[in-house]
């Protein structure tokens, strides 16, 4: 995916990338096999934000979704993503990475700041509290 919908007050992204597009998840599906096919065996999943991925689109594959697809590629190895941000990381994401055994167990969290107050100035829509309780 590429674009932005968070508008942090300090980041451009989307003024010049713009609004979140997320590609399609079959399209996705057939570039990794054509490269496990190739011989690749880890794959990095990149966006702005991947946690938010097809929330533009109406056919209801989510970030999860597209995780648990990957994971069944015969021959790839290795699934790692990046960036997510916190106020989109879902329970339902959390138990994708905990069911595929291709996705990496460690999770790149754009973490601001440790202050609910600072938070709240840059626009990033969470708190200190809500960092603590999803890590947890």
């Amino acid at each position: 995916m590429k674009g932005c919908n968070n508008f942090c007050t300090y980041c451009i992204v989307p003024y010049t990338r713009g609004r979140e597009v997320s590609r399609d998840h079959r399209n996705i599906l057939r570039e990794v096999e054509s490269l496990v096919v190739d011989g690749c065996l880890e794959i990095m999943l990149l966006g702005q934000n991947v946690n938010s991925y097809g929330n533009d689109r109406d056919d209801g594959v989510h970030f999860a979704d597209l995780l648990r697809e990957l994971n069944e590629v015969e021959g790839l190895k290795r699934i790692r993503f990046m960036t997510s941000h916190p106020k989109d990381f879902s329970d339902d994401t959390i138990a994708a990475i905990a069911e595929c055994d291709a996705v990496c167990p460690s999770i790149h969290l754009a973490i601001q700041s440790g202050s609910s107050r600072i938070l709240k100035i840059m626009n990033r829509r969470y708190n200190k509290e809500q960092i603590v309780a999803l890590v947890a």
